[in-house]
């Protein structure tokens, strides 16, 4: 099937464009992952108490376009005194719920 994107609507064409369609459009351009590189959405210890911090910056998720714009602290729950554990930092990704979001998951 052939497709054409992103035209202006006139009497006898009508268009509407979701942000599904765009987001297959911007794939064409971005693959998924953190943008520019660097310390972009870097994950550091923060400094005093059980919190890690995630820089600003942005990332493509399946077409869909995230961007943090200052650091973000997320808290960090204890751990077992004898089980190791390992939490990661991710970009959660729920187009459902329109979100894209900085989580912690605890391991």
């Amino acid at each position: 099937m052939e497709k054409s994107r992103f035209f202006n609507s006139t009497v006898s064409d009508k268009r509407s464009y979701s942000a599904a369609d765009f987001a297959e459009f911007m794939k064409t351009f971005f693959s998924d992952g953190v943008m520019n590189g660097g310390d972009q959405l870097q994950v550091t210890k923060a400094s005093g108490g059980m919190s890690v911090m995630a820089s600003a910056g942005m990332a493509m998720l399946q077409g869909y376009w995230y961007a943090n714009t200052e650091s973000l602290t997320l808290p960090v729950q204890a751990a077992s005194a004898t089980l190791p554990r390992i939490d990661r930092v991710v970009l959660q990704f729920d187009t459902a719920a329109n979100l894209t979001a900085v989580k912690l998951k605890p391991g």
